[in-house]
């Protein structure tokens, strides 16, 4: 990539120096996600490139390149992956109550649905 000069390429993984930092970081991108896990498992990602991607994977069995797999954007790691890598990031997957100005899925009415006529023959 050819940028002008006096600029760099910005990069989260810069920015992941604490453990704040990360914890700030997953907060928010679970908060963002729109419930198919793609911001998520983005963030999650940056994090693990932060703390050493290689040494990760090893620890979890998996090979880098395996590892970067799962988490790219048509990755699907399974939850028992996810639950390993949260762990070895010193890290753990709670569940808690949506907000309350955010409906609930159940509560969420459903669109309504147009009806479709085909036109009535003409008597003639």
């Amino acid at each position: 990539m050819n940028l002008p000069e006096g600029y760099t390429v910005w990069d989260v993984v810069n920015h992941l120096e604490t453990r704040e930092d990360i914890i700030l970081y997953l907060e928010a991108a679970s908060e963002e996600d729109a419930g198919d896990g793609s911001i998520i498992r983005m963030a999650i990602k940056d994090v693990a490139r932060a703390q050493n991607m290689s040494a990760l994977a090893q620890h979890l069995g998996m090979s880098r390149a395996g590892l970067y797999k799962a988490l790219s954007p048509n990755g699907n790691p399974s939850f028992a992956t996810i639950m390993r890598l949260t762990r070895a990031l010193g890290m753990q997957v709670i569940l808690r109550p949506m907000p309350s100005d955010q409906p609930h899925p159940e509560e969420t009415p459903e669109p309504a649905e147009t009806e479709t006529r085909s036109p009535t023959p003409s008597v003639g």
